[in-house]
C-alpha cells in the first residue's frame, strides 16, 4: 500500500501542474473503508454494491402537478419512502442522485437535508455505502443525499470552485447542488435553516465550496480527508458556519500538511477559525481505537455560537475513518456536530447530548 500511495502521489503532482485546482487520480484506489485494528487494509475487498433498489422520485403526472400555481404535493398523498433515484435535466446533462427517505420523515413539516459528495473516481452507491447515515435519518427524520458528479477521462468528479478555467471541466456543479435542493423540496418539504454538506477528498472540496459561495445555502459541513481550495481570496461567506474536519497525517492522496500550492489541513481549519472568530486555543483531547490514535481540537464561541472541530488521526491514511471516537465513527461524529446548527447559528448547546 505505502508504495501504491507514493506513485499515486506523484500521479497527482503531474495531474495538478495546469490547474490551481488539484486534478485528482481516483479515490477508488485508496478509498476503502479503514480497517478494524485487526483486519489488513490489503485484504479489504471494495464496498459492495447497495443493496435497495431506487425506484423513480417523479413520474409525469406528478411534474404537471408540480406546475400549477398552488399546487402542495404532499397534501393528501403518501410520499414514497426508501431509497430515491432523483434525476432531471441540467446544464444539458441528464444529472443524478440518491435520496433516502426515511419512514420517520414527517412531510407536514421542513426536515433537515444531508448533502453527501463522493470523492473523485467513485459514486453516490460507495458514498452511501462509506458514509452510511441511514440509521441516522432513521431516528432523527433527516433526508439524505448522496449526489453523482459528472465523468472526467471516464472518473466521476465535482467541480469545486465557481465556474472558471480552473476548474477541472466547464460543468456548474454549484448550480446543480442548488437545483438538486429545488428538485428535492418540491417533493419533500425540508427545511432551509438546515441544510448540510459532507464530503470525501474531492468531494469535502465541494462541500467547503457550498460554504464558500452559496450565500447562508448550508448550516454546517463536514471534511473528510479533503482540501479548502480558496484560501480567502474569493471564499467569503457572510455568516458564521459550523466546520468540522477528519484527516490523517499519513494521506498521500490529499497530503495532511498541504501540497501543490493548496493549503493544509491546520491551515484550511485556521481560516475557519477566523471567519468565525472563535477560541484560537483548543481544547484537545486524545482517543484510541485499537492502533490508531486521535486527537480532537474544539474551537469554540464563536460567533452565533458555532464552533470548529478538527480530528486528527495519526498515521491515518486516505479513507473515511471507521475507528470510533466515544463510540462514534466518523458519521455519527459529523451528524452530532452539524446538527446542532442552522443557518442563524447554534440550535442549543452542543457541548453534551445525553
Amino acid at each position: 500500500m505505502r508504495s501504491l500511495s507514493l506513485v499515486l502521489a506523484t500521479l497527482l503532482l503531474v495531474g495538478c501542474a495546469a490547474s490551481s485546482e488539484p486534478q485528482m487520480v481516483p479515490d477508488e484506489v485508496d478509498v476503502q473503508l479503514q480497517p478494524s485494528p485487526d483486519q489488513n487494509a490489503e485484504e479489504m475487498e471494495a464496498p459492495e454494491q447497495i443493496a435497495d433498489q431506487p425506484v423513480p422520485i417523479r413520474d409525469s403526472k406528478a411534474e404537471e402537478e408540480l406546475d400549477q400555481p398552488g399546487t402542495n404535493p404532499m397534501e393528501g398523498a403518501e410520499v414514497p419512502r426508501g431509497l430515491i433515484d432523483v434525476s432531471f435535466a441540467f446544464g444539458g446533462e441528464t444529472r443524478e442522485s440518491l435520496l433516502y427517505v426515511p419512514d420517520s420523515y414527517n412531510p407536514t413539516e421542513g426536515s433537515p437535508l444531508m448533502l453527501s459528495f463522493h470523492g473523485f473516481g467513485l459514486d453516490s452507491q460507495i458514498q452511501l455505502e462509506q458514509a452510511d447515515m441511514r440509521s441516522l435519518a432513521d431516528r432523527d427524520g433527516i433526508l439524505l443525499a448522496y449526489p453523482q458528479g459528472t465523468l472526467l477521462g471516464g472518473f466521476p468528479h465535482w467541480n469545486a470552485l465557481p465556474n472558471s478555467p480552473e476548474n477541472k471541466t466547464a460543468v456548474d456543479d454549484l448550480g446543480f447542488v442548488r437545483e438538486l435542493i429545488s428538485q428535492i423540496e418540491s417533493d419533500y418539504p425540508i427545511n432551509r435553516e438546515r441544510i448540510y454538506a459532507s464530503g470525501f477528498s474531492n468531494g469535502g472540496m465541494m462541500a467547503f465550496a457550498l460554504a464558500c459561495y452559496e450565500k447562508d445555502l448550508v448550516a454546517a459541513v463536514a471534511v473528510v480527508s479533503g482540501q479548502l481550495l480558496d484560501n480567502g481570496e474569493t471564499c467569503s461567506p457572510e455568516s458564521p458556519i459550523g466546520v468540522i474536519t477528519l484527516h490523517g497525517t499519513d494521506d498521500r492522496v490529499v497530503p495532511y500538511e498541504g501540497a501543490f500550492g493548496q493549503l493544509s489541513a491546520q491551515e484550511a481549519v485556521d481560516f475557519w477559525v477566523e471567519h468565525n472568530e472563535t477560541n484560537t486555543s483548543p481544547q484537545i483531547d486524545t482517543f484510541n481505537d485499537g492502533d490508531m490514535t486521535i486527537e480532537r481540537h474544539v474551537y469554540d464561541q464563536g460567533n452565533n455560537g458555532v464552533a470548529v472541530q478538527h480530528y486528527k488521526y495519526l498515521e491515518g491514511q486516505h479513507v473515511w475513518f471507521n475507528q470510533r471516537v466515544e463510540g462514534a465513527n466518523a458519521s455519527e461524529l459529523i451528524w452530532d456536530f452539524v446538527s446542532d446548527y442552522s443557518v442563524s447559528g447554534i440550535i442549543f448547546d452542543p457541548v453534551r447530548r445525553d
